[in-house]
C-alpha cells in the first residue's frame, strides 16, 4: 500500500487529478492437446477450460498516461486435475509528453507454472515448477516531424524457476530507434 501512495505522490499533478477509468474482461477457453507432453511413445491427450479475468486502471490527461494491469489464468483439466494451474500477471506504464519529446517508464511481474521434462535414469520425468519474472524498461523520443520520431530505449527482465531443469536467465535491450506513422493522428 505504502508503494501505491509513494507513486501517486510522483505523478504529475494532470495525472493524479485526472479521471480513471476501471476496465475489465473475463475470457474462458475450451482446449485440447491430444500430445500435451510431447512423448513419442506415450501420447497423452488433455482438454479442459482456460477462465482469464482482467482488470485494468488507466487515466489520461493531455500530456500524461498511466496505466496499471493485472490478470489470472486459471487452468482446469477435469480428467487430469494434478495439470491444473494458476498463474498471476501484473503491469504498469506511464508516459508523459511534452512539446516534442516522450518519456515512457514501464514494469512487470508475472507468476506461471511452466511445464518441465529432465531425463532420469528410469526415462522422461515430467514435472511442473513455478516461474516468476520481473521487467522494466524505458524509453525517450524526440518529434523530428508531425509524422516521424526518432529516441532511445533500454529493458532487462529476470526469470527464476524453482528447478534445476531449467536455468534463471536475463534479457537485456538497449538502443535508437525511429518511427514513422503513415496516417495522421486525429
Amino acid at each position: 500500500m505504502a508503494g501505491l501512495v509513494m507513486a501517486g505522490a510522483l505523478l504529475p499533478t494532470g495525472v493524479s487529478a485526472a479521471d480513471w477509468h476501471l476496465n475489465g474482461s473475463v475470457t474462458e477457453e475450451f482446449t485440447y492437446d491430444n500430445n500435451f507432453r510431447l512423448s513419442a511413445s506415450d501420447k497423452q491427450s488433455l482438454w479442459g477450460f482456460n477462465t482469464r479475468p482482467k482488470l485494468g486502471l488507466e487515466t489520461h490527461s493531455p500530456r500524461t498516461d498511466l496505466f496499471v494491469n493485472g490478470s489470472l489464468n486459471y487452468g482446469y483439466f477435469p480428467d487430469r486435475t494434478s495439470e491444473n494451474s494458476f498463474d498471476q500477471h501484473g503491469d504498469v506504464s506511464l508516459q508523459h509528453r511534452s512539446e516534442r519529446t516522450s518519456l515512457a517508464i514501464g514494469g512487470n511481474v508475472s507468476h506461471a507454472t511452466t511445464r518441465t521434462t529432465e531425463d532420469a535414469d528410469t526415462g522422461l520425468n515430467y514435472s511442473d515448477a513455478e516461474r516468476i519474472g520481473v521487467g522494466g524498461n524505458a524509453s525517450m523520443s524526440y518529434a523530428l516531424t508531425e509524422r516521424a520520431a526518432a529516441g532511445i530505449q533500454g529493458g532487462a527482465s529476470y526469470v527464476t524457476y524453482d528447478t534445476s531443469a531449467l536455468s534463471d536467465y536475463r534479457t537485456y535491450s538497449a538502443g535508437p530507434f525511429v518511427t514513422y506513422q503513415l496516417t495522421e493522428k486525429d
